[in-house]
């Protein structure tokens, strides 16, 4: 298993009661996260991106099915690591990892929430030291806001945004601000950024699929369904 799959088995480990997600009565497959009839496990791709990256996930997140924070960790099992979010009882194993010298932790929050003064803004990470690690705050954008705001041990890193040029094409949640990415799409921007075309290519291929899948069990959402070119056909081109 993958970091987010093993995170998704400790958290609904300890609930103590279902979690009723909308769409929380349809069998999925525990590889992809997708319906069991539109499991796309077959096509899942690997990759090895320039950067690593580090989901920070706030409470029931591992156990939505529209959570997108889980396909990064699926194309890049080796470079992605997956922990709850906690402001006081901080996971061992994620102080382990920022204190890692093999990487550079920054945080990906945009920069206009930052104060002027408050934490050390970057925009570009070929300044860092080591290998980048992104910590991408994964939850709605209320619960991202007070990660931000109350995780005394992320304050020593940089912060870094990014800068998308389309707006955002999720569409499986619905988010107060249309210009707002899932975490997917952020670590696509986060890549491209970087230079790394070839990674964030196969990511937004493989969110591309996930997306589809999940949507045709959407009747209100099959004109969105209608490329050119399927999500299926891309993600092939892509591995081949």
């Amino acid at each position: 298993m993958n970091a987010f799959q093993r995170l998704r088995q400790q958290r609904l480990a300890k609930a103590t009661k279902p979690f009723n997600a909308r769409g929380g009565s349809i069998a999925r497959c525990e590889g992809c996260g997708l319906p069991v009839v539109q499991c796309a496990c077959a096509l899942k791709p690997e990759g090895m991106p320039q950067a690593a990256f580090c989901l920070l996930m706030y409470d029931t997140e591992p156990m939505k099915p529209s959570n997108t924070g889980r396909l990064i960790a699926d194309i890049f099992p080796h470079d992605t690591y997956a922990f709850m979010w906690s402001r006081t009882e901080v996971d061992e194993g994620l102080l382990a990892l920022l204190a890692d010298p093999t990487y550079s932790p920054v945080v990906v929050f945009p920069e206009s929430y930052v104060q002027e003064g408050e934490r050390v803004v970057i925009s570009t990470v070929e300044t860092l030291p080591n290998r980048p690690l992104y910590i991408l705050l994964d939850g709605t954008w209320s619960e991202a806001r007070k990660m931000f705001r109350k995780s005394p041990y992320l304050e020593q890193f940089p912060v870094v945004s990014v800068q998308p040029q389309t707006l955002s094409a999720y569409r499986l949640r619905v988010a107060s601000n249309e210009n707002q990415l899932c975490t997917a799409e952020v670590a696509c921007c986060l890549l491209q950024q970087q230079g790394d075309i070839a990674a964030s290519t196969m990511l937004y291929d493989w969110f591309s699929l996930f997306r589809q899948r999940y949507l045709t069990i959407k009747p209100h959402h099959q004109r969105f369904l209608t490329d050119n070119l399927s999500a299926d056909d891309d993600l092939r081109s892509t591995i081949s």
